[in-house]
C-alpha cells in the first residue's frame, strides 16, 4: 500500500493503530521506501472515525489527506483523484466502485454538500 501511495505522490503516511501497535512499529519502522511513516496509537477503541480525529494533530492544517482502510487493495490513480479534488475545491472526495448488487451494504446515499464522488475507471467526477 505504501508503494501505491508513493506512486501517487504521497510522501508521508500515518498509521492509525491499536492492538499490537508496539509490534507493528518495530515491523514497519519509520519509513517504507521513500514514504515516511508516523503512528497514531488508539489506546481504546474509538469507533469508525475516532482514529482519524486522534491522528488529526499529525496532519498539516491545509494539506489534503487520504483516509484508507488497511485492508484495501486498489489501483485507483490517486494522483488524478487528488488533482480533480483540488480543481473542484471540494471539501471531501470519496472514491467508490460500482458493484452489481449493492444490497449487501454497498449503497452510498449522497446527501453531503461540497464533495466529489470520483470514478477512477474514467478519471472523472460523478457529482460535484
Amino acid at each position: 500500500m505504501a508503494r501505491w501511495l508513493s506512486s501517487g505522490g504521497v510522501n508521508e503516511i500515518i498509521l492509525a493503530v491499536n492492538h499490537l501497535s508496539d509490534k507493528l512499529k518495530v515491523e514497519v519502522g519509520h519509513s517504507i521506501g521513500d514514504v515516511t511513516v508516523a503512528f497514531s496509537v488508539e489506546e481504546k477503541p474509538l469507533g469508525t472515525a475516532g482514529p482519524i480525529r486522534l491522528a488529526a494533530n499529525l496532519l498539516s492544517k491545509d494539506d489534503p489527506f487520504f483516509v484508507i482502510n488497511g485492508d484495501i487493495v486498489s489501483d485507483i490513480d490517486i494522483k488524478s483523484m487528488l488533482a480533480v479534488h483540488k480543481e473542484k475545491k471540494a471539501a471531501a472526495t470519496i472514491a467508490l466502485v460500482s458493484v452489481p448488487d449493492p444490497s449487501r451494504g454497498a449503497e452510498v446515499r449522497r446527501k453531503i454538500w461540497n464533495y466529489l464522488v470520483y470514478e477512477s475507471s474514467k478519471r472523472r467526477c460523478l457529482r460535484d
